[in-house]
């Protein structure tokens, strides 16, 4: 469908009367200029934490998770009706979905709390339901956040599931753009907030606005970043710009799917012993060291008494390097001693759902200990886990690793 899009509100900018409003007006401009709009709606701001206090303390904080979700619920619906109405006065052609609608879109696992959507049973309503509602010109208010179990009991998919219903929704109507409204304009260099200088970030890609959501950015849920197609974005923009196709920040690329790779050259593990880790002007000269000996530093793993590099280069060239510290800190006891083992590779294991799944790490490195193949070396961020075993047996490792995670 031509000019579709799926535009979300965050409840930070739902605060008040006034707001809901101007959301309003924002989106009667869209419409009048020809846009269609499925519009997804979260709770007013502070209204989900309310609502968790008030039963909690009505129950004696014994409220199961599964009514738990019910009672949240209710605020997601009541902004949407809010919104609906008030579109309905402007005479924009407008419907209202709710999970007590049998056009209900979002079909989710019950795992209440932080219910998991279910997209090929999400794509058979869209296809089936919802989306003829679109032919027939309307547009459409939803409630975000909220699912619903085949059993029909309401769930709700976490904080930020807003993000999550509208990049599902975009998904399965297979738009090339979702476009989140929030109260920030976007991703910047730092958080504008306690950087003075902080710039806004026109482009990022999935993967960099991954790492920058599980280090504490709260710009968009993370777990609305695994739903993505490719060829899709997602467009950040402030309530403030008073623009839905312009500004903010735009995140492109493919959802982290799982892959797994191997570094193409053997690489070198380097054990500095001592206390350079506490001295970061030791630590900063190392680094230096093992960058003039024209090494290629993979990793750093950094420990009380000693700093291991992974390095890409020549290890007698690197180990030279590194001992000329000795002779000038090693009265500090900042570098004692050196040592290096040769030959290993890098295995690098991703997926969108590493950092979340228990026992991950586990399932890595069983195989490769049942067929005695050491590991030197692990490492772990977010999505990703990094693997240091002999480069005589990577091939092996590799073979083991995908037939224990399944890739094809």
């Amino acid at each position: 469908m031509k000019n579709l899009s799926v535009v979300k509100f965050g409840g930070s900018v739902l605060t008040d009367w006034k707001s809901i409003r101007k959301v309003a007006e924002l989106v009667k401009r869209e419409v009048d200029g020809g846009k269609r709009l499925v519009i997804v709606v979260s709770a007013l701001k502070n209204m989900t934490d309310s609502l968790i206090e008030l039963a909690e303390k009505a129950s004696f904080k014994e409220v199961s998770k599964r009514d738990m979700d019910l009672v949240m619920s209710s605020g997601e619906e009541l902004a949407a009706k809010l919104l609906y109405s008030t579109l309905k006065t402007m005479n924009v052609k407008i419907e209202l979905i709710t999970p007590s609608s049998k056009l209900w879109p979002i079909i989710t696992d019950n795992v209440f709390g932080n219910a998991n959507p279910l997209i090929k049973k999400c794509k058979l309503k869209i296809r089936n339901e919802f989306k003829p509602l679109l032919e027939k010109g309307y547009n459409i208010v939803i409630c975000g956040f909220l699912g619903k179990t085949e059993k029909g009991e309401i769930t709700t998919m976490g904080r930020g599931g807003s993000d999550l219903t509208a990049v599902v929704l975009a998904s399965c109507l297979g738009l090339k753009e979702v476009v989140l409204v929030k109260d920030v304009e976007g991703f910047y260099t730092a958080d504008p907030a306690k950087v003075k200088n902080a710039k806004l970030l026109n482009k990022i890609n999935v993967e960099e606005a991954s790492y920058l959501t599980l280090s504490g950015a709260k710009v968009i849920a993370n777990k609305a970043l695994k739903y993505i197609l490719k060829g899709m974005k997602i467009r950040i923009v402030g309530i403030s710009n008073g623009s839905l196709t312009n500004g903010g920040t735009v995140i492109e690329g493919d959802a982290l799917s799982f892959s797994l790779t191997s570094y193409n050259k053997p690489v070198c593990m380097v054990t500095v012993v001592g206390k350079a880790a506490s001295k970061p002007e030791t630590l900063k000269v190392l680094t230096e060291k093992v960058q003039l000996s024209k090494g290629k530093i993979l990793a750093i793993s950094t420990e009380e008494k000693a700093v291991i590099f992974y390095v890409d280069g020549n290890p007698s060239e690197i180990l030279n390097k590194l001992h000329e510290v000795i002779d000038n800190r090693g009265r500090e006891n900042a570098v004692k001693a050196i040592s290096t083992i040769e030959n290993l590779a890098l295995v690098t294991l991703k997926g969108k759902k590493l950092e979340t799944t228990p026992g991950v790490i586990a399932r890595a490195v069983s195989p490769l200990a049942e067929a005695k193949i050491n590991v030197f070396g692990l490492l772990t961020i977010h999505s990703s886990i990094r693997l240091f075993v002999p480069w005589s047996r990577r091939r092996e490792a590799l073979n083991l690793l995908r037939r224990k995670f399944g890739e094809r």
